[in-house]
């Protein structure tokens, strides 16, 4: 089996041959991040959009607006008829 393993480095069956390659997946990452942030600024932001237009006038102007108890009477009103069994 001398073949398998080189005189001037680790064997190929060897787990020390991994450690000769370094792939740099981080940077990568990076740079792909940095590139879409970049030119792509507009399209996220109109992704974004709809998002930040629920959260603040769904959340901000009328869950918060109304109280605990009206909240949970609305839900239960709402989520009843879907979580009850059939009679």
């Amino acid at each position: 089996m001398s073949f398998l393993r080189a005189d001037d480095g680790p064997g190929i069956l060897d787990d020390a041959v991994l450690d000769e390659f370094n792939i740099p997946f981080g940077s990568w990452i990076e740079e792909a991040v940095n590139w879409i942030t970049l030119n792509m600024g507009g399209v996220l932001d109109a992704i974004a959009w709809p998002f930040e237009f629920l959260l603040e006038n769904l959340v901000d102007r009328f869950l918060i607006a109304i109280p605990w108890l009206h909240q949970y009477l609305l839900a239960s009103l709402h989520f009843d008829p879907l979580f009850s069994y059939p009679t």
